[in-house]
């Protein structure tokens, strides 16, 4: 018998037999993957279809939900908006995130509706229509109008989803009490209950019990309702501690001293949201300490709150090893005190820090060289002025991404930009620099991806050698006194998205829309009165700019001299000729002529010549 036969069929060991034939039923189960969704979930995501059309008026919304004959249509894990387990065909992902897309999502990362929300719209849910997903673990329900569930269809529903792990209910108008039927989803490790006005009883016995049952609950978010500073304390006995690792606490409305103590319990929290708040300063020595239980937390944002300096002593004394410090729109100012910048060195481990929005000037520049691992740091609006030094940003040349924006910073920038050698992303927009285009400082910052100088005064052409920043994403030279023409060789970047020179002095022809120039629309060049050739609207002759290279930069005003002179000669000499000729040729129009001036001559002695002479008789007089 063959050896191989023999090690999957041997004569005496009969679970060796078992064994292969598992392996050999993983192998087929890998090769041949599940295709297609199951039947029941299929028809029960068109029952979800029909009860959204009905109740919400999705319209002509999820085309793709159809109920055809086609194997390829029928099949619902390639519909939108479904995400299926590619092994078992299992749907484990709705995400019916803004069913009417009527919401767009802004810079500052909230979702703002683009009408006004009508009561008449809010609807309720049947939750009992998710049932048949048993392995269903993520469900996005946000941005819907959602204003409760039907009665006896809350999200106990839900119990039998026994895989559900995370659950979306945020920028809806669901009231407290779907708090209660959130007591059977034990599974839950992300709730977000975020921009929910009318959520805010955290004090009632069955909102406490229902958060209570949560035990694997690891992300709470709960930012932008009406729970206030009652929600800490509550929050601190009804979710387990333990298993917390990310809250928001966004616009709650808080006010007083941060809430350390409260805070305390949990000692597994890793990120930490207090933003939009009316937090002060004024912390006890006892919840000072509370602090520093927090032990694990990476991530703290602060940001537009009352916090003045004080705050810097406090986080860098209890919180050394955050990674990341939002303290954006506070009342801070410099310059540092020393136990302030005492307490600011010791976040040794900060790579993210947001400063904008206070008054602490250009001294806080040097003092930021203490924190050995900064990658980002963002001062912009920050009263910073005056030109910069070398010793600004001598200590900063670890810095990946620099935001000095909206500062009254004046001067030239070289070569002092050349110390942020390591640097990914600069902006100075909005500032007074002025001077030449830093050509040969840029050329020699090979890792610049994004470089932003807009609303400056620099003057300048952009030269042929920016082409060499092959890595280049974002440049914004808008709104400055660039001339010249734009190198066509910028056309070489392959990777830059975004490009704006518009309101500059530039002339000339715009590059051929290749590549990524392609993608730029006529607003990347506006303002340039002088700049032609797709796509903009004034065209230009390639030829005619062949043949006289200056014509583009001559003004509408200059005269050839030689040309001029040679014209005005000519004619003088024309016109001389033929009004001699006349007066030769016709006595009367000469005898005429002589009159005329002879008269001229006798009007100028009696009507100037004679009170001269009068007046000057009168002055010797005196």
């Amino acid at each position: 018998m063959n050896l191989s036969v023999r090690q999957c069929f041997p004569v005496r060991r009969p679970w060796s037999l078992v064994k292969c034939l598992m392996w050999a039923l993983v192998i087929f189960v890998q090769i041949h993957e599940h295709k297609g969704c199951l039947e029941e979930e299929r028809i029960g995501l068109l029952r979800l279809k029909a009860f959204l059309k009905s109740h919400y008026h999705i319209g002509h919304r999820l085309p793709s939900w159809i109920e055809d004959a086609d194997q390829m249509s029928s099949d619902c894990c390639g519909w939108e908006r479904v995400s299926c387990n590619s092994t078992t065909g299992h749907v484990i992902e709705l995400s019916l995130h803004d069913m009417k897309q009527q919401y767009f999502l802004e810079t500052n990362g909230f979702f703002y509706s683009k009408a006004t929300i009508r009561e008449e719209n809010i609807w309720l849910l049947n939750v009992s229509l998710f049932q048949p997903f048993k392995k269903l673990t993520s469900l996005d329900m946000s941005c819907n109008e959602i204003g409760g569930c039907i009665a006896n269809e809350g999200f106990e529903r839900l119990a039998v989803l026994r895989r559900l792990e995370v659950l979306n209910l945020g920028y809806n108008f669901f009231e407290d009490s779907i708090l209660p039927s959130l007591t059977q989803l034990s599974s839950l490790t992300a709730l977000v209950l975020a921009r929910n006005y009318h959520l805010g009883n955290w004090t009632t016995a069955a909102g406490s019990k229902s958060l209570s049952r949560l035990d694997n609950l690891e992300t709470l978010d709960i930012s932008w309702t009406n729970f206030g500073w009652s929600a800490i304390s509550s929050l601190s006995t009804a979710v387990k501690s333990s298993s917390l690792r990310n809250l928001n606490l966004a616009r709650l409305g808080m006010r007083g001293p941060l809430p350390a103590q409260e805070l305390s319990v949990f000692e597994n929290l890793e990120r930490l949201d207090l933003s939009w708040n009316f937090l002060t300063e004024g912390l006890t020595p006892k919840e000072f300490h509370g602090l520093s239980k927090l032990s694990k937390l990476k991530h703290l944002d602060l940001s537009w709150n009352y916090f003045g300096n004080q705050i810097l002593r406090v986080l860098g004394t209890q919180l050394p090893a955050l990674k990341s410090l939002d303290l954006s729109h506070n009342y801070m100012e410099g310059p540092l005190s020393i136990k302030e910048f005492h307490g600011l060195s010791k976040l040794s481990k900060l790579k993210h820090l947001d400063l904008s929005w206070n008054k602490f000037g250009n001294q806080i520049l040097r003092v930021l060289g203490a924190l050995p691992a900064l990658k980002s740091l963002d001062l912009s609006d920050n009263y910073m002025e005056g030109p910069l030094s070398i010793k600004d940003l001598a200590n900063l040349s670890r810095l990946e991404i620099l935001d000095m924006g909206g500062n009254r910073l004046n001067g030239s920038i070289s070569p002092y930009i050349e110390a942020l050698s390591s640097a990914k992303a600069i902006s100075l927009s909005n500032n007074y620099f002025n001077g030449d285009f830093p050509t040969q400082d840029l050329c020699r910052m090979k890792k610049l991806e994004e470089f932003d100088i807009s609303r400056n005064d620099f003057e300048g052409s952009i030269p042929e050698r920016f082409s060499s920043l092959a890595w280049i994403e974002s440049l914004d030279l808008s709104h400055n006194s660039l001339s010249g023409e734009i190198p066509s060789t910028l056309i070489d970047l392959n990777f830059m998205g975004i490009f704006n020179v518009a309101y500059n002095n530039l002339s000339g022809k715009v590059p051929d829309m290749k590549n990524q120039f392609g993608t730029f629309e006529k607003s990347s060049y506006e303002g340039n009165p002088f700049l032609c050739g797709p796509p903009l609207e004034n065209g230009c002759s390639t030829i005619a700019e062949k043949l006289n290279p200056k014509a583009s930069e001559r003004k509408w005003y200059e005269v050839d001299p030689t040309v001029f002179f040679a014209s005005f000669s000519v004619s003088y000499i024309i016109f001389f000729s033929v009004v001699a000729s006349i007066l030769y040729i016709n006595p009367y129009w000469r005898q005429m002529c002589f009159n005329l001036i002879e008269d001229i001559m006798y009007w100028s002695y009696f009507t100037v010549l004679t009170p001269l002479k009068r007046l000057s008789n009168r002055l010797c007089r005196h």
